[in-house]
């Protein structure tokens, strides 16, 4: 059969025909035709002319079959064979065949919810076949034309394609199509040659009025929901792709890209260039949770490099005052490696992104009972198979309104192992600095962290300016370390301290319902002292003692505030494993308010339930003077009431905390005491005389403490 009609050999299948043929001089004739091939089923009419060669004649016909893969893949190479639908099919078709060339009159087919239309002619004189015609194609949906592709991936809804096909062997072109989509329009030139077509030519453009509803979900980037246009030409193979022209824009931003990259032997950057601005960052959409602003922006790279090693140079991003620059270095030494360098003399991010507000969470019974660490692994096992060496200094960083200065951070990874040389950096009035390993061991990773602040703000997002500006200041010495895979077991094994002190200032009453929950908040109204005229808290002295050994964290001896209202005293632990909490709060009011403990409901409570959930009881089954005074003074369950009085009243309640506080860490570790008066300076505090210097003579005769200059008495 396919030596008659010039074809090149057909693949071994079952072939079945039937039908009533008739013979004269001019032609052969056969009517009722029945054909099976494989199971692809076949009734026509035919007219073969006599007497030509190759042969000449009229077709009509119609064919049917229930899986289109299985019937054309035989004629198609492995990569074109898997991308055909395994579907049922029908097809009908009326053609004519005059010296080796079959005219298409009409042809269509079904796929699925698809239909197709071809009208051309099809060469099929040695050597070779080959294919020119118009081609439509119209469906319900993308994803039940296309095997193999996952949904979500196509744009969902109806669509339809126009233009001329091209098909030989090796070669397959689609040009001057245009294929209309739910939200976008394509059109251009394609052309794919090859073994298995892996060689692909594009000149391609595209345009839509929302890129928002076209992209999937996406929790690093959500585009915004702006009319779009977009054009490319280039090559791509399984070597790599060249972009000989490429363009995009999104609302008002403008984008170009130029350049070749190579996928195989080695990845590698030749001449590579992009370049973008516009006229609001908004316009570029959300990243992550970040929602930009109005602000107009440029962006500029270009990169370059061979199979051991591309550098990405000139990295510029601009807004305004802002700037941005760096470079990012990557290679292959035998082991990939990455070296980033970023560096700004300015990064207001206020204007380039919107702040979010986060509400807190209700610790009341409807919040969420998730845990707070999940045992599901960390990806730390992304940390052995590359290299790297980062480098970032910011002169001038700006953030919800507070202001830092030479920021710097600089950080190894080698062998899985990382090493936070050194992340500091100046506040407005105040220093932090941050050191940290984290390496591999047999029962998981080990993190060993050292944090120090001095004069540092402890505030939420939502402070005014003024209100920052009166906020007490801390001093901060931590020192962590942890081993696990996972949240879950870092917490549980966490050992280290961490101290807390904090200076005089005036803090708003949002900020002590942060801190010590609606509690606080109740009994401030109780007190009732001038909340309305005032709605700053003037604080006199604050601090948190913990010490932490194998995920069980302890106040050591506790954690105190006082205002100029009142006096909380707080103790308690937390499982870090169980995430379970305990702690009690004890308060009093001070002299000459005319109020007592007796005028509150309840003036002991307790913060129970877990880190997901925590809770906050009354228990006004207790005495004054138990649980936390017992907890305070190491071991005492029953404290007498003048006792207690005394720790209350006295204006030294933060100096007594204080010394409990070195005393208890001195015997667990010490090495490893922080320097109470260097800290306590460090609060923002007048400055603490030298330890062998007599204190300073108070304006009464009296000696004067600098814990007394701490507690602001």
């Amino acid at each position: 059969m396919a030596a008659l009609f010039g074809l090149p050999a057909l693949p071994r299948t079952r072939l079945q025909l039937g039908g009533v043929a008739a013979l004269d001089a001019q032609q052969i004739r056969l009517d009722e035709l029945q054909a099976m091939l494989g199971d692809a089923g076949f009734n026509g009419t035919a007219r073969i002319d006599r007497g030509s060669r190759p042969a000449g004649g009229r077709f009509q016909g119609e064919v049917r079959g229930p899986d289109l893969a299985a019937t054309l893949g035989p004629l198609l190479p492995e990569a074109g064979r898997r991308r055909l639908p395994r579907r049922p099919f029908s097809a009908t078709a009326s053609l004519q065949l005059v010296d080796g060339v079959l005219d298409i009159a009409s042809a269509q087919a079904s796929v699925g919810g698809s239909e197709a239309t071809l009208v051309g002619r099809m060469d099929l004189r040695p050597p070779d076949i080959a294919l020119d015609g118009r081609l439509s194609l119209r469906g319900d949906s993308l994803e039940s034309l296309l095997d193999g592709s996952d949904p979500g991936q196509l744009p969902a809804g109806p669509f339809q394609l126009n233009g001329r096909l091209r098909w030989a062997p090796g070669a397959v072109h689609l040009d001057d199509f245009d294929l209309a989509m739910s939200h976008v329009a394509l059109g251009g030139s394609v052309g794919l040659t090859g073994d298995g077509f892996a060689r692909v030519a594009f000149d391609l453009h595209a345009r839509g009025e929302d890129l928002a509803a076209l992209v999937p979900e996406n929790p690093l980037y959500a585009p915004a929901a702006l009319p779009f246009r977009f054009a490319a030409r280039g090559a791509a193979d399984a070597a790599g792709v060249a972009f000989d022209r490429c363009e995009a824009r999104l609302g008002a931003a403008r984008a170009t890209l130029a350049g070749k990259l190579r996928f195989a032997p080695a990845f590698a950057v030749e001449g590579f260039r992009l370049e973008g601005s516009g006229e609001r960052l908004s316009d570029l959409g959300r990243l992550g949770q970040w929602q930009l602003t109005d602000r107009p922006f440029e962006v500029s790279a270009s990169a370059q490099g061979d199979a051991a090693e591309q550098l990405i140079e000139t990295l510029r991003f601009a807004s305004g005052a802002n700037a941005l620059l760096g470079r990012l270095h990557l290679g292959d030494r035998g082991r990939p490696f990455v070296d980033v360098a970023l560096e700004s003399p300015r990064l207001d991010l206020d204007e380039i992104r919107v702040p979010v507000r986060h509400e807190r969470r209700s610790s009341g019974p409807a919040a969420d009972p998730d845990r707070v660490f999940s045992r599901e692994p960390l990806p730390f096992h992304l940390l052995d198979r590359f290299d790297a060496q980062v480098s970032v200094r910011i002169d001038d960083l700006i953030s919800h309104d507070r202001r830092w200065r030479n920021l710097v951070a600089e950080a190894t990874l080698n062998d899985g192992i990382v090493e936070l040389r050194r992340v500091q950096v100046d506040a407005a009035r105040g220093k932090a600095s941050l050191r940290g390993r984290l390496e591999p061991t047999p029962a998981g990773r080990h993190v060993v962290l050292e944090l120090n602040a001095s004069e540092a703000m402890i505030a939420l997002e939502e402070m005014t300016a003024e209100e920052l500006d009166q906020l007490p200041r801390h001093a901060v010495d931590a020192r962590l370390s942890a081993t696990g895979d996972s949240p879950h077991a870092l917490a549980s094994s966490l050992d280290g301290y961490v101290w807390i002190i904090g200076g005089q200032g005036r803090s708003p009453r949002v900020d002590l319902d942060a801190l010590v929950g609606d509690f606080l908040t109740q009994l401030l109204k109780a007190i009732g002292v001038a909340e309305e005229k005032d709605p700053l808290v003037r604080i006199d002295c604050q601090a948190i003692f913990a010490e932490i050994e194998q995920g069980r964290v302890r106040t050591s001896p506790a954690i105190v505030l006082r205002t100029e209202h009142v006096v909380a005293l707080a103790a308690g632990e937390i499982d870090m494993a169980s995430e379970k909490l305990d702690f009690t709060f004890e308060t009093t009011p001070l002299k000459g308010l005319g109020v007592s403990v007796s005028d509150f409901v309840s003036p002991f409570t307790r913060l129970t339930g877990t880190l997901g959930a925590p809770q906050i009881v009354l228990d006004p089954t207790r005495r004054p003077g138990e649980s936390v005074a017992a907890l305070v003074t190491a071991g005492l369950t029953v404290v007498v009431k003048g006792i207690w009085k005394s720790w209350f009243g006295s204006r030294k309640v933060c100096e007594k905390i204080a010394a409990k506080a070195v005393e208890q860490r001195s015997r667990r570790d010490p090495d490893r005491v922080p320097d109470l008066e260097e800290m306590i300076s460090n609060a923002g505090g007048p400055e603490a005389p030298h330890a062998d210097r007599p204190a300073r003579p108070r304006e009464d005769g009296g000696s004067r403490s600098i814990l007394d200059d701490y507690e602001g008495g």
